[in-house]
């Protein structure tokens, strides 16, 4: 069964606030899926093949032709802010001395 504290100590590192009664529903529902693994394990599986995924999935592939592309003028073109051929963007990370 897990408890009070197993919620919070996730919901701590995802980040996330849980209020009271948020926490109640998290436990309760955590607690009914795992409850749900339980019975699963009870599940005899010795005459199935493993699968790994419920749907067959292959990979399509295109050939890979080198075509002509847009100039690096003509992209630049849309940009508010560029410098010779790159994307000019504010700041998003400061440093820690303050620069």
């Amino acid at each position: 069964m897990i408890d009070r504290e197993t919620i919070l100590h996730v919901a701590n590192l995802a980040r996330l606030e849980l209020k009271d009664d948020e926490v109640d529903k998290l436990k309760e529902d955590l607690g009914n899926i795992l409850n749900y693994f339980i019975t699963l394990n009870d599940v005899n599986t010795d005459n199935v093949a493993p699968t790994f995924h419920p749907f067959p999935i292959n990979n399509i592939f295109r050939e890979d032709i080198v075509k002509e592309s847009f100039s690096v003028d003509d992209i630049l073109s849309n940009a508010p802010s560029s410098a010779t051929t790159y994307f000019l963007v504010p700041r998003i990370v400061e440093e820690k001395n303050g620069n």
